[in-house]
């Protein structure tokens, strides 16, 4: 017979509730609370295989997530026309937050820094397309070639790693409901004392 589910009193309203406020120690939530008052963004590292390959995923700064925001909205009519560009920004969503990818084989450490060549390959195809006329074929053919030119550099393993992609995805899964969790540790019962919403 499965476990019966924990009852917790809601500090807002005094009813019975199956969850109570997340409670995260130790030195996470000192990076996260150092990423606040800095204005850094978040980070953390996630070692697998006993710490033979570490993935670092960063939040992106609010520049960069401007910069991204420009790139999205330049490429995205031409999508649905483009596989490359589709390819191109797959690998965008994928390791835009990929900031760095260590390998340790034998004696040997292999550094990869996925992020900064997505965010440089993007800001580049912004300054150069971003005010031009893309209903002009001459531009829209160039910024083709471009976007090509891009995919071909960022796609190889010396920039994005031989990690697969199925890692990949699981780590920035876990960053995500890492902040997640992180953020909802703030709503403590300190947060709520002296608030009756009921």
């Amino acid at each position: 017979m499965p476990d019966e589910e924990k009852k917790y009193i809601c500090p807002c309203c005094g009813q019975e509730t199956p969850s109570q406020p997340v409670k995260v120690d130790g030195k996470v939530v000192d990076d996260y609370l150092a990423s606040i008052m800095t204005g850094e963004p978040f980070n953390h590292t996630f070692p697998l295989y006993d710490g033979k390959l570490k993935i670092t995923i960063k939040a992106a700064s609010r520049e960069e997530g401007l910069k991204l925001y420009d790139f999205v909205l330049l490429v995205e009519p031409f999508a649905a026309d483009s596989s490359q560009l589709r390819d191109l920004i797959g690998i965008v969503n994928s390791y835009c937050m990929v900031s760095k990818i260590i390998v340790k084989h034998d004696k040997e450490e292999s550094v990869y820094m996925p992020s900064k060549y997505v965010i440089e390959e993007c800001y580049k195809l912004v300054e150069t397309y971003g005010k031009a006329d893309m209903r002009d074929d001459e531009n829209k053919t160039k910024f083709l070639q471009d976007v090509q030119a891009a995919y071909t550099r960022l796609s190889s393993h010396d920039v994005l790693s031989s990690t697969p992609p199925a890692i990949m995805n699981r780590v920035i899964n876990e960053f995500k409901k890492l902040e997640t969790t992180l953020l909802e540790a703030g709503f403590d019962e300190n947060f709520w004392q002296g608030i009756a919403l009921a």
